[in-house]
């Protein structure tokens, strides 16, 4: 009686394994990415574009720094709990927050 080890597995194709549902939707969602990143709104600092999230992301950082500063001073650090997620939480809505105010339209 042969094992289930000691038979060979069938040889797999490149083509085969590329065209599985998952690279499908990871190459959708590149395209996707590809022809949406033209339309975002861009900042000119000494001569250089950026894109505004990132400028909203930098800002945001600093916002969250500063209010765990604010927090920690005056000893209301120990009651953001789990801090883990709390944190970057706040960063997530100080970004967005930022981001739909200033380049929003």
């Amino acid at each position: 009686m042969l094992s289930a080890r000691s038979q060979p597995k069938p040889p797999t194709s490149m083509a085969t394994s590329f065209a599985s549902p998952g690279w499908l939707g990871v190459a959708a969602l590149a395209g996707f990415a590809t022809g949406a990143s033209g339309c975002a709104p861009r900042i000119e600092i000494e001569g250089a574009y950026f894109p505004a999230w990132l400028l909203s992301a930098l800002m945001g950082g600093l916002l969250t720094a500063s209010l765990r500063a604010l927090l920690v001073a005056r000893e209301l650090d120990a009651y953001i709990q789990p801090a883990a997620l709390a944190y970057p939480a706040i960063f997530f809505a100080c970004t967005m927050g930022l981001w739909l105010g200033l380049f929003s339209g």
